[in-house]
């Protein structure tokens, strides 16, 4: 049902409201699902919504020109998904430290600061982790992410 919402709704040019039927499917399966998979014999990623779906809410959010929430929602479902949901300190950090490549030393840090977490990022979420950062106007986050597409 969802994806042909969005398919009438994209015609439609309804960008926002589509943006809206994600982003509350999305809370949905995460209240759901909160390890990020269905439960049983059989593991679906997100009990349905997928990483797909998740960057199908990111692009509506990239068009609607809402930089921060494709951002948090990419970093937050793809934690999700990887079954980390409850680890939402990382939410306190400003920059994308959490998917940092171990290869790619680019980020000084600070006395007490979180150090990287190394954890897979996809490489279209990492894309379009890179290009919202840009967008918002952190180039050099932005630059972190697209070395990490090419490492």
């Amino acid at each position: 049902m969802l994806e042909e919402l969005r398919g009438v709704l994209i015609e439609l040019s309804d960008y926002s409201t589509c943006s809206k039927i994600y982003q509350q499917a999305f809370d949905h399966y995460q209240l759901t699902f909160p390890e990020g998979r269905s439960g049983g014999p059989s593991f679906i990623p997100g009990g349905g919504f997928d990483l797909m779906r998740i960057l199908t809410l990111v692009d509506l959010y990239n068009v609607l020109e809402n930089y921060d929430q494709a951002i948090f929602s990419i970093k937050q479902g793809c934690r999700w998904l990887q079954g980390r949901g409850g680890q939402r300190y990382w939410d306190q950090c400003t920059d994308d430290r959490e998917y940092d490549i171990p290869e790619v030393h680019l980020r000084t840090l600070e006395e007490g600061d979180i150090a990287p977490g190394c954890f897979v990022l996809d490489v279209n979420a990492r894309q379009r982790l890179a290009i919202s950062r840009i967008k918002t106007g952190d180039i050099d986050e932005g630059k972190v992410n697209f070395l990490g597409c090419t490492a």
